[in-house]
C-alpha cells in the first residue's frame, strides 16, 4: 500500500477482504456487483458503481467503468470485471 506521505508498505493477504454489496442485474439476467467494501489494515473504504449499466455485451459479457471511492480515502477509479 503505498501512504499518503509516498513511503509504502506490504500487507498480508489475510488482511485485505473485500465484500461485496449491492447487485444490479446486466442486460441478460446476471447480477454484477456495483458496491463493494474493501477493508485493508487499518483502511476502510466503500466502491460504487458510478452508474450501474456499464456491461459490455458480445463474444463474452463483462462490466467495466467508473467508480467512486469513499471512507477513509476519497476519489475516482475504473473497474472491470469478468466471469458473470
Amino acid at each position: 500500500m503505498i501512504e499518503r506521505d509516498g513511503s509504502s508498505r506490504v500487507l498480508a493477504p489475510e488482511s485485505i477482504v473485500l465484500t461485496s454489496g449491492k447487485t444490479w442485474r446486466g442486460p441478460k439476467g446476471q447480477p454484477y456487483p456495483i458496491e463493494w467494501q474493501l477493508k485493508a489494515a487499518d483502511l476502510n473504504l466503500i466502491i460504487k458503481a458510478r452508474q450501474p449499466n456499464q456491461a459490455m455485451t458480445g463474444r463474452f459479457d463483462y462490466w467495466e467503468g467508473a467508480v467512486t471511492v469513499e471512507g477513509d480515502a476519497q476519489g475516482l477509479g475504473y473497474l472491470e470485471m469478468t466471469g458473470y
